[in-house]
């Protein structure tokens, strides 16, 4: 989707775009800035039929159309063909293609359906979709993680109170990151492996580089600064890299 936008003056505007039919479904939500003119892409993947594109401004709220004059939309918005890469990755490998198929659909609909056992078509993954992922020690309290894959069976446990504030790409970035440490990595350990073996699952297929980076940044909160601000230079490294064509996968 195209929007243009105009200010007279420096502001910070909300751009939501969210389902009409599905509570708790954002396909995006995020705060630009805006000096002037500006023209943004919202990247949309996945999307059910019906959608509704909110903008306002972040010091006036959502007030009614008109009644804000800091900003205006130059023509209507519209849609121009999605941008995708299929040469990095074979998503016709059948592993890789069920899996997508039961996270993107996991994914849209995890806002609002039920806490409990989901399993792909196929029965190759499965999904605990828990109220809360709760410590395995004394005092088994809430952990502060949005989800966990089990090194021994591949299993991915997810916090339905963590996923359901995310847009769509936040919960699927995540879900290809648990992915990646168990199905994809060569270290099942390796975090910043699976970081990037997530990416590029989840880049090749048009998804906004925006929320990976929002959702990677949520998960670092209240973790190890250091550790995790190298992890997030590597992951912004990677995107900016994606994009100009400057990455190469080794077999």
């Amino acid at each position: 989707m195209v929007v243009t936008l105009i200010t007279d003056s420096e502001q910070d505007l909300r751009i939501i775009l969210k389902d009409t039919d599905l509570p708790n479904t954002l396909y995006t939500n995020r705060i630009l800035t805006i000096n002037g003119k500006r023209t943004i892409l919202i990247q949309v993947p996945l999307c059910n039929i019906n959608a509704k594109l909110i903008i306002y401004n972040e010091k006036t709220k959502n007030i009614p159309k008109y009644s804000d004059g800091t900003f205006r939309l130059v023509d209507k918005p519209f849609m121009i063909p999605l941008e995708k890469r299929y040469d990095l990755i074979d998503y016709n490998e059948t592993g890789l293609a069920s899996f997508l198929k039961f996270a993107q659909k996991f994914c849209i609909n995890a806002g609002w359906m039920r806490t409990g056992n989901y399993r792909s078509d196929d029965g190759r993954y499965f999904i605990e979709f828990l109220p809360d992922i709760i410590s395995s020690e004394p005092p088994y309290l809430p952990l502060n993680t949005s989800s966990r894959i089990a090194k021994d069976n591949g299993v991915i446990q997810v916090s339905q109170v963590q996923f359901e504030p995310m847009t769509v790409p936040m919960r699927l970035v995540i879900l290809c990151h648990e992915f990646a440490h168990y199905f994809v990595n060569k270290n099942i350990e390796d975090e910043t492996e699976a970081d990037l073996n997530g990416l590029n699952i989840y880049l090749g297929l048009g998804y906004p580089r925006i929320d990976a980076k929002n959702a990677f940044i949520d998960a670092f909160m209240g973790a190890d600064y250091h550790m995790n601000m190298e992890r997030m230079q590597v992951i912004q490294d990677f995107i900016d890299h994606y994009d100009n064509n400057q990455i190469l996968i080794k077999p």
